[in-house]
């Protein structure tokens, strides 16, 4: 259509920027110091939060420099992952 605009590449925009802020939110959950000052409901699994964070295909540098915290944080969530079929090196 000549002359449309698409908003579909804002849409995409703003979904990882809601995904980016609930990864935050689930890493300050489980203790994360670098995000101290956000508020959280309840506690996230670990290995939810990792696999949640590794589809994300524009994650915040914030974010990727949290995980290998989790992973040593909760040396469990490693084999979690692996016994869920991802490959974590």
């Amino acid at each position: 259509m000549a002359g449309a605009v698409s908003n579909y590449g804002e849409e995409k925009e703003a979904g990882t920027m809601r995904t980016n802020d609930v990864l935050a939110a689930g890493l300050a959950a489980l203790g994360y110091p670098g995000f101290s000052h956000l508020t959280f409901q309840h506690k996230r699994d670990p290995a939810q939060v990792m696999l949640s964070a590794l589809r994300v295909k524009n994650l915040d540098a914030r974010l990727t420099e949290a995980l290998p915290w989790v992973l040593l944080e909760y040396p469990e969530t490693r084999l979690a992952m692996v016994g869920l079929g991802c490959s974590v090196q």
